[in-house]
């Protein structure tokens, strides 16, 4: 079987975004944000690499663009070479990006610290607090609850220092 070379990856060469329905959903590479790229070429000058590219779309869902897939095509009864579009649930493709490009995973990616399961702590307060308190994350680049849980731990640790300072 002789493996028949298509054209190369999209995004070099401007070819047409792709875009598929699956399930009744539309995965559109012109409408989404790619995140990264990852090729897999044999050989450095190899014209039509494999290549995957984590997108995005502005619903938040993920998929995954297969560039240059190899398959056997029935009809003329050969190896193509195919883009194809795999859905990812949230969990796949955050495990897809950890393992292509971890430094990108908080951009797109809540992430769990190693250690203690986490617990909710619900708090009222008025609206005012609130809304300085999520200036002052967004100040700080953060989440709101990224933001609060660091603070709280800050003058936890204030608290403590404190209190060990009077207790000498």
């Amino acid at each position: 079987m002789d493996i028949k070379r298509i054209h190369p990856v999209a995004k070099s060469n401007g070819e047409k975004p792709i875009k598929k329905v699956i399930n009744g959903k539309s995965f559109n590479t012109a409408t989404s944000e790619m995140i990264h790229e990852e090729c897999f070429a044999e050989r450095d000058d190899d014209p039509y690499p494999y290549c995957e590219a984590l997108y995005k779309t502005r619903y938040g869902a993920y998929f995954i663009v297969k560039y240059n897939e190899e398959y056997y095509n029935p009809h003329n009864e050969e190896i193509d070479l195919r883009d194809a579009i795999e859905p990812l649930p949230k969990e796949k493709a955050m495990a897809w990006l950890e393992k292509y490009n971890n430094k990108k995973i908080y951009d797109y990616f809540d992430v769990e610290e190693a250690g203690d399961e986490d617990t909710t702590l619900t708090l009222r307060m008025s609206k005012s607090l609130k809304k300085r308190l999520s200036e002052a994350a967004i100040d700080a680049d953060q989440s709101l609850n990224a933001w609060c849980v660091k603070t709280l731990q800050r003058v936890l640790e204030a608290s403590r220092q404190q209190t060990a300072k009077q207790d000498e």
